[in-house]
């Protein structure tokens, strides 16, 4: 299994594991059924990510076909929305994580891409365009999240350190800083919704709390 998320409904459960499949688990009154599911079309380590704001229909972004394509799903339906593929010369190689969000004030859904490369990419899914792109990293960004209110995100990677950086009002990413760790890898980065904390879990079985707007460490 490499990724869970529970929708907003709190009943429905999404795993995805490197089986090629991506299911939805009904798990109201003690139910544990898969009701659904999603053929996918890698078999990497991709993880994918999903918005949903408590309507019936949802997205959903999942790692594509060819390596390094990302896929955009209405769901339940499982429409395709479009394909977002990078410009052959671009050579990011794989998608490594996906977080999908939408701004307060913009009702176009955004995502954004962590590479192999160690870049990170902004993508407009409506234009199917990168808006910005960025190196935060030297080896494979292996996880991200963003703030949406702070315009604020963090990246980690095969290396050592953790990147943060920003997006301005003319969707441009900049990289703000970073933070070295002990021991190299990080397989996850959650910054908890009330923002004032962030969790990240490293290759070497320790979870770090810092504090999200210094990025000192607590725990």
């Amino acid at each position: 299994v490499t990724w869970l998320q529970m929708l907003p409904q709190g009943h429905q459960l999404l795993s995805q594991g490197r089986d090629l499949k991506l299911c939805l688990w009904d798990l109201a009154e003690g139910r544990n059924a898969v009701v659904d599911s999603v053929r996918l079309e890698s078999v990497g380590f991709c993880r994918s990510s999903i918005l949903a704001g408590g309507q019936p229909r949802w997205m959903l972004a999942v790692p594509g076909k060819g390596g390094d394509e990302v896929q955009i799903l209405e769901m339940p339906s499982k429409t395709s929305v479009c394909a977002l593929k990078p410009k052959a010369d671009a050579k990011l190689g794989m998608p490594m994580c996906l977080r999908l969000w939408q701004a307060d004030c913009n009702p176009r859904p955004l995502l954004l891409a962590g590479y192999e490369d160690g870049s990170v990419a902004l993508w407009d899914v409506s234009e199917q365009k990168v808006c910005s792109h960025i190196a935060c990293h030297e080896e494979p960004v292996m996880d991200l999240d963003f703030d949406s209110q702070k315009a604020r995100g963090i990246s980690g990677s095969a290396g050592k350190a953790l990147a943060v950086w920003s997006l301005d009002g003319q969707q441009a990413l900049q990289v703000r800083g970073t933070h070295e760790l002990t021991n190299p890898g990080i397989a996850e980065i959650t910054i908890r919704p009330d923002r004032k904390i962030l969790a990240t879990a490293g290759w070497d079985h320790r979870i770090r709390v810092f504090h999200w707007r210094t990025m000192q460490p607590l725990a």
